[in-house]
């Protein structure tokens, strides 16, 4: 039988604060498994959520990261 991650232990793999992962909307975490008995308490298979992590796509950088000083203003 598979794994049930707990929210709180899929932010630990996500490295994200639970905070996080609690503002999220349901469609952007892995999916999710309501224990039977309790419509608040949400799992997460383990296999599914490596499932989901090989499907998703890295995320681009838009800026460039920059390295040394910032600059101090305009040099002419």
């Amino acid at each position: 039988m598979d794994r049930l991650l707990t929210m709180k232990e899929l932010a630990e793999i996500l490295r994200v604060s639970y905070s996080v992962i609690r503002q999220w909307p349901s469609h952007r975490l892995p999916p999710r498994v309501i224990v039977p008995g309790s419509p608040r308490l949400v799992r997460f298979r383990e296999s599914e959520v490596q499932k989901w992590l090989s499907q998703s796509e890295p995320v681009e950088r838009h800026h460039p990261v920059r390295i040394g000083r910032p600059r101090q203003g305009l040099s002419i």
